[in-house]
C-alpha cells in the first residue's frame, strides 16, 4: 500500500513501518528545529532526542486524537517535551542549577538573548532561501504554532495556497540544505 497524506496516521496505528518512514521524511526538519530550539547548546543530544521523538510517536500513536489536534501539532508537542526531558536529565547529571529556572529561561527568549540569537541565526539560515511572505508563513506555522486556518485569516491567503507554499518551501529548504552539506 502506498503511504500518503491521507492514510499515514491510520497506517501508523496499524504498525506499518513505511508509515513511520513517511512521518520521518515529512516531519524531520520541523522536529529538528524544535529540538535545536530547546537544546540549542547541547548538540550532542540533538540526534538522540529527534530519534526518541519519532519513537514516541510510533509507540503512542493510539493517543493521537485527530478531533482534538492535527498530527503536526501533536508531533511538535512530543518533540518539545522530549527536548525538555533531555534538558532536565542533562541538568540533573551535569550541574546543580535549578532545572525550572533554566527551562523558564529557554522558553522566554527575552531573558536569554544568546539562545534567542543562536536559534534566530539557525532559523534565518534555514529559511533564507524563501521569499519574504513564504518565510513569514513558515514562522507562523512552525515556530509560532498557528494553524493553517489562522495563517489564512491573518494573511488573506487561501488555505490551499498556504499548503502549496509550505510544500514548495520545504523542497527549497531541503535543496538548500543538501547544497550546504555538499560544500
Amino acid at each position: 500500500m502506498k503511504i500518503n497524506e491521507m492514510n499515514y496516521v491510520q497506517e501508523l496505528r496499524l504498525r506499518n513501518e513505511k508509515a513511520l518512514e513517511y512521518v520521518i521524511n515529512k516531519y524531520y526538519p520541523l522536529v529538528e528545529a524544535i529540538v535545536r530550539k530547546h537544546l540549542s547548546n547541547m548538540q550532542h543530544l540533538h540526534e538522540e532526542c529527534i530519534s526518541d521523538t519519532f519513537m514516541g510517536c510510533w509507540e503512542n500513536i493510539e493517543r493521537h486524537d485527530s478531533n482534538k489536534n492535527n498530527f503536526k501539532n501533536w508531533i511538535c508537542a512530543i518533540a518539545k517535551y522530549k527536548a525538555i526531558d533531555y534538558l532536565r536529565k542533562d541538568l540533573k547529571t551535569n550541574s546543580n542549577i535549578k532545572i525550572d529556572e533554566v527551562i523558564e529561561t529557554l522558553q522566554d527568549d527575552n531573558n536569554c538573548p544568546e539562545k534567542s540569537f543562536e536559534f534566530q541565526t539557525y532559523l534565518d539560515s534555514m529559511l533564507n532561501c524563501l521569499k519574504h511572505q513564504d518565510k513569514e508563513i513558515f514562522i507562523r506555522l512552525f515556530i509560532d504554532g498557528e494553524s493553517v486556518k489562522q495563517v489564512s485569516l491573518n494573511t488573506g491567503l487561501k488555505e490551499g495556497t498556504i499548503y502549496n507554499k509550505v510544500s514548495e518551501g520545504r523542497k527549497l529548504i531541503r535543496k538548500e540544505r543538501d547544497y550546504q552539506n555538499e560544500k
